[in-house]
């Protein structure tokens, strides 16, 4: 039997008497069958596949909501730290902004009446605060929203035209015909610097503090003073402030 099945001779399998039943079924479907049994392999190796696939999406999906949660909070963080430093820069800019009108005022007091030429000295002019414009532009990095952002940009923009026009009027024995150029340039940029610190006031302003944890806090005070007098006017004072100020809320 085996050499006829070898080289092709295959028995006649009608001619038994056992060709009946799932024999005779099998044989007589055979093909049908293996047509079925290669469409269910086929549909399997489909469904595994996209299996693999959905759940290879599904693993990349939250790697990039995990990526754009980091980067978000990353930003946030960012975000904080920048504008923490935002009123300490105002504030120098504020000072800057003090002694280039100082300046200026002394330039236009010693004038002599119909005075058309205003001497500039370049040693006499304030530095420009350079550390405070660093961190605005840090700030501007990342704007809380885009009226903060466009205010910063106009201030920095507005101290380097600033800067940049006394460069060219404050060479030695140079002259200027129109000092309000420069008042008016500090009183814009002034004004910016008010309008976020008033930002700053109505941000912040929502964080209140309750009357019995400031009261606490100056228990603390008075104790790290280690003064003998826990009754002191200063306390006492500043009892009433507190109190006041959390009644108004």
């Amino acid at each position: 039997m085996s050499a006829l099945l070898l080289f092709g001779a295959y028995p006649d399998l009608t001619a038994r008497s056992s060709y009946t039943g799932l024999i005779k079924f099998i044989h007589d479907w055979q093909t049908l069958i293996a047509g079925i049994i290669a469409l269910a392999a086929a549909l399997m190796t489909v469904h595994t596949i996209r299996k693999q696939t959905f759940n290879a999406r599904e693993i990349f999906d939250e790697q990039i909501a995990a990526e754009k949660k980091r980067q978000h909070a990353e930003k946030t963080a960012h975000n904080r730290l920048a504008m923490a430093s935002v009123p300490h820069a105002l504030m120098e800019i504020i000072n800057y902004l003090e002694k280039q009108w100082e300046h200026w005022e002394k330039v236009v007091d010693s004038a002599k009446p119909n005075q058309i030429l205003y001497f500039i000295f370049a040693h006499n002019l304030p530095k420009p605060p350079l550390d405070a414009l660093e961190k605005l532009h840090n700030a501007c990095l990342y704007p809380q929203n885009e009226e903060i952002g466009n205010s910063i940009a106009m201030i920095i923009r507005n101290i380097q035209i600033l800067e940049r026009t006394l460069k060219l009027v404050s060479r030695e024995n140079s002259s200027t015909a129109n000092p309000g150029y420069f008042l008016r340039k500090i009183v814009e940029i002034r004004h910016l610097t008010s309008v976020l610190f008033q930002h700053f006031d109505e941000t912040y302003s929502e964080l209140s503090f309750t009357e019995e944890q400031l009261l606490k806090c100056l228990e603390s005070i008075v104790t790290e003073q280690q003064k003998p007098k826990t009754n002191s006017a200063a306390k006492i004072l500043a009892e009433d402030a507190i109190k006041q100020a959390c009644k108004s809320r």
